[in-house]
């Protein structure tokens, strides 16, 4: 069985408060999966650690196979997450953020170019591109956070929070947003979550 992500005891210790202990998880590939539970359930310390963020303090976890303790920048490069804080730099224009985004994601010019144009436009933004994000509304600020790598690990509470109304209308009529049952997402939460309809 080939597994996209998986943990085995997985344990994190901050001093006196143990934000993880003990966690198993296994997600199979092509799977959806959400993570709930209250405030303080290790959430955020799950998904740093799938994503390189944070070391564990013991136990093991993998990422489409790969051992996040010694393959970090493979994974990295194989994963997309998007937060749901703006990480945007304020002093970057629209442009520039997703520049910024796309060479740290290792794309080469002469391909994230091309895409950034085909994202502005998509969103609606192309005429605003020169724009700093605080001119921007928040559905705006949104394209920096696509994500640049090839499977989304982990992203918004829902495929469509952050955009306004028309550019949720816009994204699904051109296959960008599907139902819910559809994309994958991660959601505050550390118990597992599958959809049983699927």
């Amino acid at each position: 069985m080939s597994y996209a992500i998986r943990t085995q005891s997985l344990a994190k210790q901050y001093d006196t408060i143990t934000a993880l202990s003990d966690f198993d998880l296994e997600v199979e590939q092509g799977s959806i999966f959400g993570l709930l539970g209250p405030n303080g359930a290790g959430k955020t310390t799950l998904i740093r650690i799938l994503t390189t963020l944070m070391r564990q303090s013991a136990g093991l976890a993998f990422v489409d196979g790969l051992d996040t303790r010694t393959h970090g920048k493979d994974i990295r490069r194989l994963i997309g997450v998007v937060s749901q804080e703006n990480s945007l730099d304020r002093y970057l224009t629209a442009r520039e953020n997703l520049e910024l985004h796309a060479r740290l994601h290792g794309m080469e010019a002469k391909h994230y170019r091309r895409r950034i144009d085909e994202l502005l436009e998509l969103m609606g933004l192309a005429n605003r591109q020169k724009d700093f994000p605080a001119r921007l509304d928040r559905a705006g600020r949104r394209p920096g956070h696509q994500p640049q790598g090839r499977r989304p690990l982990a992203g918004p509470r829902s495929p469509g929070q952050g955009h306004h109304g028309q550019k949720r209308r816009h994204l699904a009529a051109h296959g960008r947003l599907g139902d819910r049952a559809e994309r994958p997402y991660c959601r505050q939460g550390a118990t597992p979550w599958r959809n049983p309809n699927l």
